[in-house]
Formats: C-alpha cells, sequence, structure tokens
C-alpha cells in the first residue's frame, strides 16, 4: 500500500497541481482521491501480494495462471489509465485560455441559448403560499385528472366536479439506489392500475430524488425509457475507470464538468465532496447511452416545466438546512424588543439545533420555514436584499444530484445513532451512552463532512423573513443544504402544506418505520395538521421477544432517539414475509389482521404492517383508531382528517431482505437484480390496488357532499 501512496503522490504533485487555480485543483483533486480509492480498496500491498503468491504457489499446480493474476501488472496498467485520464482533466481544469474550465466559464455568463435564464431578472417572493405557477399547474392537472378520475371510479365523467376530486400526493422515502428503483417500481404499478393519473404531486429524498430527476429529465416523463435507462446505467459503478472517460472525451466531460466549474466562477460556495459526488452519481443517472441525446437542458431542473402540462404530477425535490444553536443566538425579528417576554420564550424554544425543510419543483425553490422563495431558474446566482445582484446560469441537477443524496454530511449525533443498534448489546453500554449523551449539544451541530454550499438568496432580508430565524440566516453569502433523510427519509412536510387529501408513503428505508412515524405525527403538529392520523405502530419493544440478549434488552429504555434499527428491520421483514418469516408470492391482498372498521380503543396495539397500510385522521374523536387497512366508506366520510396509505418496502419475488442485497452504499448491480427489484415494487403497490380505490371513491364523495351542503341556500 506504501507503493501505490507514494506513486500517487507523486502523480498528484508532478502532474495535477502544475498550473491549476484553486477551485481546479478542488476539482481535480478530489476526484484523483475518489478514483484511487477505489483501486486502494481493490488491491493489497506488496508484502501482503507475496504472502499470498506464496500460499497459492504450495497450494496450486497452476503456477503460471496464478503468476499472471498475482502480478502487478494489472495494477500498473490501471495506475497508468489513471495518471492519463488525470492529467488530461487536469490539463482542462487548468484554466489556460483554451481549456475546458476557460471554455465552461466563458458559456456561463455569455450564451443565452444554453442559458436562456442569463436574459432574466429575479427576485424573492416572501410569504409561505405556494406560488402563483403551481397554482395554474393545479388547474391544469385537475382538467386532466377529471376524465382519469371517473374512470378509475368507473362513473360517468359528467357527475365529477374537478373541486371534489382528492389531492393526492405521493412521498417516496431515501435510501440509494434501492430507493431510485423502488420508486420507479412503485410509480410503474401506480400507472398500470390508473392510481398515477390521479396523483397532483411527487415529493422525493434521497434516492427518489434521483428517480425523479431522471424521469423528467433523460427521459421526458416516460416511464418505460426510464427504467431500461436505469437497467442499462446500473450495471457500472461510477468510480469505474471505464467510466472516468466520460470526464475526459469530448461531449460528455463538458456536460459533466459544466456544473462544477460553473458553480465555482459565480462564486456560489467552494467546491466540495458533495459537488464531487453528485457529477459522478450523475455520469451514470443522467448520461444516455446513446450519446446523440446528450443535452445539457436535461441537467436544468427548471427545464422540466416544460413535461407540466397538466398529463404528470409535479415532482417536489428536497433538502433540509441545519440550523446551529450558535447561530440561533440572535434573531431576525428586528422590530422586537430583545428584553421582551417573547424574545425570551422563543430562547427557551429555540435552544436545540432545527432544520429548515427546503423544497425544489421545477417552478420554485425556497422553503416554508423561512417563508421565502425564488424561481428554479435563478438558484445559483447571488442575491441581496431580495433582488438578484448579478445573471447567472441555474445550478445544475448534477450539483442538486449531490445535495439530495448527502446523507454522509449528517450530524456526529446521526452517525451515534446509526451505529447505536450494533452497540447496545456491549457490556456497559447504558454507561457509556450516558457519557455521550452529554455531548449531545455538541455532536448535534459538528458535521464530519459539510454539507455543500449554495448562494444564499435571504441575505438582506433581516426583519422580512418567519420569527424565530438566526441573523446568520440573512447575513451568510451561503446556504449549507444537504440530504432531508437525516432529519425524516419520508417527504411528508412539503405534502402537508398543500393540503393533500390522501398521501402514499413508498417506504424503502433500510431503517426502523417508527421513526418515520413518529416524526411524521411532530411535524404534522408543528404544520398545524391536527387532523393528521395516529400511527399506533408497535415497536420492536413490543412486539416482538428478544432472543439471544432478552435480558439485555429488556434493560434498554427506548425512545424516538434510541431505535434499536438492526432488531426493527428483522422483525418488520418477518412480519411483511407472512408466517415464518417466508416472503409472500404476492398473491394475498393483505395476509395480515386489520382493523378493519377502525372502532379499536387507541391504546389497543395496531396489528403487524402488510403491504398495503391505511389510517385516516378525524379531529373529532381521537379515542376512535386511525387504522383502516379495509377502508369503510360510510367510516371514512364520517372522518375529516387525511388518508395516509403507507406501502412499504416488503419482501417477495425471491428477495427476502430488499434492504441486504440493495444497499445505500451499493452502486452496481446486475440488469436482471434491477428487474427483480422493480418487479417486487411494482407488485408491492398493486398488491393494495382495491384498497387504494375505496379510499379515493370515499374522500371524493366526503368532499362532494361537503361542497353541496355549502352551496344549499
Amino acid at each position: 500500500m506504501q507503493t501505490i501512496s507514494r506513486y500517487a503522490s507523486r502523480l498528484w504533485s508532478g502532474n495535477l497541481a502544475k498550473g491549476l487555480r484553486p477551485g481546479a485543483i478542488a476539482i481535480s483533486g478530489t476526484l484523483m482521491l475518489g478514483f484511487a480509492g477505489t483501486i486502494r480498496s481493490r488491491y493489497t500491498s506488496t508484502a501482503s501480494c507475496e504472502e499470498t503468491k506464496e500460499k497459492f504457489k504450495q497450494s496450486s499446480p497452476k503456477e503460471s495462471t496464478i503468476e499472471s493474476w498475482l502480478s502487478f501488472d494489472s495494477v500498473k496498467s490501471q495506475f497508468n489509465a489513471l495518471s492519463a485520464r488525470l492529467t488530461q482533466i487536469s490539463s482542462e481544469l487548468s484554466g489556460d485560455p483554451n481549456s475546458l474550465f476557460q471554455q465552461i466559464v466563458e458559456e456561463s455568463v455569455t450564451d443565452d441559448q444554453v442559458n436562456p435564464e442569463l436574459r432574466w431578472k429575479a427576485s424573492v417572493r416572501l410569504g409561505t403560499d405556494v406560488g402563483f405557477c403551481e397554482k395554474a399547474y393545479l388547474r391544469e392537472r385537475k382538467h386532466f385528472m377529471k376524465r382519469a378520475f371517473a374512470s378509475l371510479m368507473g362513473v360517468d365523467e359528467s357527475i365529477v366536479d374537478e373541486r371534489d376530486i382528492p389531492i393526492v400526493g405521493v412521498a417516496a422515502s431515501g435510501g440509494g439506489y434501492r430507493a431510485m428503483v423502488s420508486t420507479t417500481g412503485c410509480l410503474l404499478g401506480a400507472r398500470q392500475s390508473g392510481i398515477l393519473d390521479v396523483v397532483s404531486y411527487i415529493a422525493g429524498i434521497s434516492g427518489s430524488c434521483w428517480a425523479l430527476g431522471g424521469w423528467y429529465s433523460i427521459a421526458d416523463g416516460d416511464l418505460d425509457q426510464f427504467q431500461t435507462h436505469i437497467k442499462s446505467r446500473i450495471t457500472t459503478p461510477f468510480l469505474d475507470l471505464a467510466n472516468f472517460q466520460l470526464f475526459t472525451d469530448h461531449p460528455t466531460n463538458k456536460y459533466l464538468l459544466s456544473g462544477a466549474v460553473a458553480k465555482l466562477a459565480s462564486k456560489g460556495g467552494t467546491t466540495s465532496l458533495v459537488d464531487v459526488y453528485g457529477t459522478l452519481v450523475s455520469s451514470r443517472l443522467f448520461v444516455p447511452d446513446d450519446l446523440s441525446r446528450l443535452d445539457p437542458r436535461h441537467l436544468k431542473l427548471s427545464n422540466q416545466r416544460h413535461l407540466l402540462d397538466g398529463s404528470l404530477p409535479l415532482p417536489i425535490y428536497c433538502a433540509i438546512y441545519h440550523q446551529v444553536p450558535d447561530e440561533m443566538s440572535n434573531y431576525s425579528n428586528t422590530n422586537e424588543d430583545p428584553s421582551s417576554a417573547g424574545k425570551v420564550a422563543r430562547d427557551q424554544t429555540f435552544i436545540s439545533p432545527s432544520y429548515h425543510w427546503y423544497e425544489m419543483t421545477p417552478y420554485e425553490v425556497g422553503s416554508e420555514d423561512v417563508g421565502a422563495f425564488i424561481p428554479t431558474w435563478s438558484l445559483g446566482r447571488a442575491f441581496e436584499n431580495g433582488h438578484d445582484i448579478e445573471p447567472r446560469p441555474e445550478i445544475s441537477l448534477s450539483i442538486l444530484s449531490g445535495i439530495f443524496a448527502s446523507a454522509f454530511t449528517a450530524t456526529l449525533a446521526h452517525y451515534y445513532q446509526e451505529v447505536k443498534p450494533g452497540l447496545m448489546v456491549l457490556p456497559f453500554f447504558k454507561m457509556f451512552d450516558a457519557y455521550v449523551s452529554t455531548f449531545e449539544s455538541d455532536l448535534s451541530t459538528l458535521h464530519p463532512f459539510p454539507p455543500a454550499e449554495l448562494p444564499n438568496f435571504l441575505r438582506g432580508l433581516q426583519g422580512q423573513l418567519k420569527p424565530g430565524l438566526s441573523v446568520a440566516v440573512t447575513e451568510c453569502e451561503t446556504l449549507g443544504l444537504m440530504d432531508a433523510g437525516a432529519e425524516l427519509n419520508i417527504p411528508y412536510v412539503p405534502l402537508y402544506r398543500r393540503n393533500c387529501d390522501v398521501i402514499i408513503s413508498l417506504d424503502a428505508s433500510a431503517d426502523s418505520q417508527d421513526v418515520w412515524f413518529s416524526k411524521a405525527q411532530t411535524y404534522a403538529h408543528r404544520c398545524g395538521l391536527d387532523t393528521w392520523p395516529v400511527v399506533k405502530y408497535p415497536g420492536p419493544s413490543e412486539s416482538s421477544p428478544s432472543t439471544e440478549h432478552a435480558d439485555h434488552d429488556a434493560e434498554i429504555p427506548l425512545n424516538e432517539g434510541e431505535i434499536q434499527v438492526k432488531k426493527s428491520r428483522e422483525q418488520a421483514f418477518k412480519q411483511l414475509g407472512g408466517e415464518n418469516g417466508k416472503p409472500l408470492d404476492g398473491n394475498e391482498a393483505n395476509p395480515f389482521p386489520a382493523d378493519t372498521r377502525g372502532v379499536a380503543h387507541c391504546s389497543k396495539p395496531e396489528p403487524p404492517l402488510g403491504r398495503c397500510n391505511i389510517w385516516v385522521g378525524d379531529s373529532t374523536n381521537k379515542e376512535l383508531s386511525a387504522r383502516m387497512d379495509e377502508p369503510d366508506e360510510d367510516l371514512i366520510q364520517a372522518r375529516d382528517g387525511p388518508a395516509l396509505i403507507y406501502i412499504p418496502l416488503a419482501p417477495g419475488n425471491g428477495l427476502e431482505d430488499p434492504a441486504a442485497v440493495w444497499s445505500t452504499w451499493r452502486f452496481d448491480y446486475k440488469e436482471e437484480e434491477t428487474e427483480q427489484l422493480l418487479k417486487l415494487s411494482e407488485l408491492n403497490f398493486r398488491t393494495g390496488e382495491e384498497q387504494m380505490k375505496k379510499v379515493l371513491r370515499a374522500i371524493w364523495k366526503r368532499k362532494r357532499n361537503q361542497r353541496l351542503k355549502k352551496e344549499e341556500p
């Protein structure tokens, strides 16, 4: 390994660093470290190789074959190829007059054919309501849905009033390629069932954002084309040397590197590991096999507006901003006396880290938590006092793709929660956990890898945003955005503010379900959604007796922050897999006992999760269970809350543990593996098809009856 390290060091100092401006060094240097890391993991040191050769010589007569296999010729060949590629890319990023770097920089401020937004001025829209463009889209979407909804309900179109059609939102979880493929499979199932045609919004986190980004860009809104695309493209990992060629050869080098270079040139923050990660992922997800179809508009989120004629749901991409306690010591409400009781009360309220949810649609980027939005095409330029300073290209989808899935930028507290379940079986765990807990406030503010930076469009808006925000939010030049899955891995939050009547949750998380149910309830309360259904999902301490470590685990108090992720996941798969933990073949609609009439007392534990789980909220009678897996139209009409339809990634179709095969951090899959997960996810969705139709019918009737009652003289 020392030999490899010395070689990489000479390669960098001798060939890459010469003549590079700091930004170019940041880009190419990080690329080199990423690819060198891949090779480093594949090959052992000289000493270990010699030992292995001796062992093979003693045990195998095929010395010539083994000698060839164990020689460093292949290693040298790989390094030579890597050296050539990195030398080439360092030359292109050098900033010389004829370099690719300089070409991208010049075009980013002059080429208004590729970047038409250079001709437009932008300003910040203050408020928390959705924008005018989205309202206009929703009207068009309802026009389109009228016929589709009538067909789905089996009624004549003439009796369907657009005002009564339920507003349906899909919340798709994070989880890397697993979530991307699973979400795509569920959407295929939704299309086959006709339900996709009555969905207004699809919100995504992390890997589901990749699914939405590819579907609405490279596939031009064609799901069949997108599933074919991903099956082909994810067979090769983005750190493979063969993939590295895309960064050195025309036209893909300019296409992929433009995002990072333009961001650097626009002073939109330094080039970070997140940006490089997003660029690498984009080389697989946003590059077509047929390079004649390469189009720079595919990397513009705002370009997806051309698909929003009402025939497709509105995509919502989610990220979060972490406001830490140090930033929260001062507040932006300049009209308030610092010594007032209100100020003191807020000081007591905002004493822990908080997260602001940012949403990105083809129309706008912004946050209800701060009360400000800008046109999506203006994301990437600097703002001051609510107006842009100079026109710059829209931030590339290659950069945003890194932000959407940058789970590694979470705080140390999140890292600890991830490893905590595995530590619970250790002796003295409670003592260790208590010790770590004393540093919780510090761990909750430290990011081992900083979030990606984007220009801060809130700069200079002191006193004009929502109360309770730190002054730093309006003073910093950049905003650090990160993967929203670090806070809540299912994007309910942007759907709450859009008054959805039905939310279909597609959960491909590897974590325990009760974490997301609990946090969803918390956010619903913060949003003032009192009718949100209470989910009484039995956690691991209630529903699964411990085996090997029963006595020890019984001593561990379980709460939201102490979820035994591994045990809960095993339990969930057993529940979802039927009797004796054997995966179902998908022929049973819902094989588990359900609270079919929704009349059980809230304190009664709910039945285990099935493939399709339904809750309907009510503000008037909290004593009734919200669970209603077998929907009753009369009972739903008697309630006034939204319906939550939860569809987890259940095992089946030969996949006994999808999360184990489809690890969040694995980035290469055979086509047959992708096809298997697509089919399983499609099956999972279609299993609850009839139940979902009953819910839609009941809420449609409820809205119609409420409207007619109001219209009575």
